[in-house]
């Protein structure tokens, strides 16, 4: 096994939920993967064509923007203020 013999930290199995190397994945995956990703999806919506699908149908296929909002905001603030 990685890690063990070396005594490389980040190498080591995971063995408790509370491992703080977890944080760090969950904020990079926060920042580099779900907001792009929510970015994504709102932009491949906004760009389809209006004449295909009627505002009201293009609003029902995103989140609302209260939710998306929030999690911005707190992907944001989990990256800020670290989690936990």
């Amino acid at each position: 096994m990685h890690g063990i013999h070396a005594r490389k930290e980040f190498q080591m199995p995971y063995v408790s939920a509370k491992d703080k190397r977890l944080k760090v994945h969950i904020i990079y995956s926060m920042e580099n993967d779900f907001l792009p990703y929510l970015d994504e999806w709102e932009n491949s919506v906004k760009e389809r064509l209006a004449g295909e699908y009627t505002k009201t149908q293009r609003n029902m296929m995103l989140l609302s923007p209260q939710t998306r909002l929030g999690l911005r905001v707190t992907c944001k603030s989990a990256s800020y203020h670290g989690i936990g």
